[in-house]
């Protein structure tokens, strides 16, 4: 039951993120300033992480008054690091939204102000570079933040109560090739991505002189990006969960064994 509920409640959170996200770069793309669409975005993955951490603490305590300590731990390990995935898989949305943003504002804005087309180009290319150096650094300083967290508090106490240490290491070492892969992916995706649309726009600027069609054919390549990436970054949740939740079992029958 249990896991039914962690099954279907990660699903409902999926559908969530989708839905917001969708709507939010709906507005957005029209170039509207809704800031306090931003806001209230920010406050449901709040409010989602919050909720997450009160069931997943009382979940923990109803595990402790049945005297299952070894089965209380694990479950808090796994809900630990779902959570974790789930504020990873936010801030990269959160990030990614507002690059989306300033890169459209500040092109926008130089449409607006500037009439040249080759120094609005460079300065284009210029800040996406920029950006997406930003976003390199943001994103993996956060990743190796949350799995030095992760792995040096909760581990260790998986470690104290489970004589298996060996078993222990490799699910960790697992747990971080998984985050690598899916950081690197994603990483990827995005610089193939940038390096073909600004290629193209770059073709289109010579041979199209209409800045309304660029601008166009910019936030239609956008929301193709925010699409694909939305789709990678769930299939990739989609599976790891699965993953963690077959070796956790996998895990959990071996202590049972050993008791």
């Amino acid at each position: 039951l249990i896991l039914l509920f962690q099954f279907v409640s990660f699903s409902l959170l999926i559908l969530l993120f989708q839905f917001v996200s969708c709507s939010h770069l709906m507005l957005l793309f029209q170039f509207v300033s809704c800031s306090n669409l931003a806001l209230l975005f920010h406050v449901v993955s709040l409010l989602i992480l919050l909720f997450q951490f009160v069931s997943c603490s009382l979940l923990i305590l109803l595990f402790h008054f049945v005297s299952c300590s070894y089965l209380a731990l694990l479950f808090h390990v796994v809900c630990k690091f779902l959570l974790i995935l789930l504020l990873q898989f936010v801030s990269f949305s959160l990030l990614i939204l507002l690059f989306q943003f300033v890169s459209c504002s500040l092109l926008i804005l130089l449409f607006h102000f500037v009439r040249c087309s080759h120094l609005a180009l460079l300065f284009h290319v210029v800040c996406k570079f920029l950006l997406i150096l930003l976003l390199q650094f943001v994103s993996c300083s956060l990743l190796i933040l949350l799995f030095q967290f992760v792995s040096c508090s909760h581990l260790m106490l998986l470690l104290q109560f489970v004589s298996c240490s060996l078993l222990i290491l490799l699910f960790q070492f697992l747990i971080l090739l998984i985050l690598l892969f899916q950081f690197v992916s994603c990483s990827l995706l995005m610089l193939l991505f940038q390096f073909v649309s600004c290629s193209l726009l770059i073709l289109l600027f010579h041979f199209v002189s209409c800045s309304h069609l660029a601008l166009l054919y910019h936030v239609v390549c956008k929301f193709l990006l925010i699409l694909l990436l939305q789709f990678v970054s769930c299939s990739l949740l989609i599976l790891l969960f699965q993953f963690v939740s077959c070796s956790l079992l996998i895990l959990l029958f071996l202590v049972v064994i050993d008791q």
